[in-house]
């Protein structure tokens, strides 16, 4: 449920349940429930912008889990690792949650994982081998019916093609992403979507248009108290002379 609850962009009450099963998996001496509550605190606590807090409940939740390797942890810790300029140790606990996936046969994970190792070789200029990682996520399984799975897989895609130069197919990659995250309500996807579109349209020469997406973006990453995402757009807003 609080998963659910993250998704749909009720954090607020997602963070109260989560520390209520933190609280249960302490009081009863439960590890691994202990190291999975710390895992969905600390993606919250990321998407919220509070690193150091992340940083410190994904710590935690290695901690709890001692030698055993679980694939959502290790993609979360990657994810924070990259937000604290760590790449390419973030490359290395993202490898590390993808052997995990793997072995376990978590198709999800798999996926997820992929496409963070996909955006994460972007960041890092590595094209050819972001374009592999996302063929690859994209061949675990059939993305169709998994509409979250798909929209994640367009928005990677429309990265790797702006960071390619092909601002057109990035445009379409964006707009898909934007449209599937609009139908399964998922707010902070849709502002993310607009974020990008945002950027995109100043590169494409289209002022008018990349600060009505800006603007949206900046009013969904408000409401959500997504403060990092919130503090990029902002800054994009007044760098431009709309």
């Amino acid at each position: 449920l609080s998963r659910t609850l993250t998704r749909l962009g009720s954090w607020a009450e997602a963070e109260q349940l989560i520390e209520r099963r933190l609280r249960t998996a302490r009081s009863q001496n439960i590890p691994k429930q202990e190291a999975v509550s710390l895992t969905d605190l600390a993606e919250i606590r990321l998407a919220q912008g509070n690193v150091a807090a992340a940083w410190e409940s994904i710590r935690s939740a290695l901690a709890s889990h001692g030698h055993t390797v679980y694939a959502r942890t290790q993609r979360i810790y990657g994810r924070i690792l990259c937000q604290r300029g760590e790449l390419q140790q973030a490359s290395v606990e993202l490898e590390k949650g993808l052997a995990a996936a793997r072995a376990r046969g978590s198709v999800e994970e798999q996926v997820l994982t992929g496409l963070d190792l996909a955006m994460l070789f972007v960041e890092l200029g590595q094209l050819d081998e972001a374009r592999t990682r996302l063929e690859e996520a994209e061949s675990i399984t059939p993305l169709d019916p998994a509409l979250v799975l798909m929209g994640r897989a367009f928005f990677t895609r429309g990265r790797l093609t702006m960071a390619s130069g092909s601002l057109a197919d990035a445009n379409r990659f964006f707009t898909q992403s934007l449209s599937i995250s609009e139908t399964i309500g998922d707010p902070y996807r849709v502002a993310l979507s607009h974020s990008w579109i945002g950027h995109l349209r100043l590169k494409m020469g289209r002022p008018a248009s990349a600060r009505g997406h800006l603007e949206e973006a900046r009013a969904g990453f408000a409401k959500l108290g997504a403060a990092i995402d919130l503090a990029r757009v902002e800054a994009a807003l007044a760098a431009e002379a709309f």
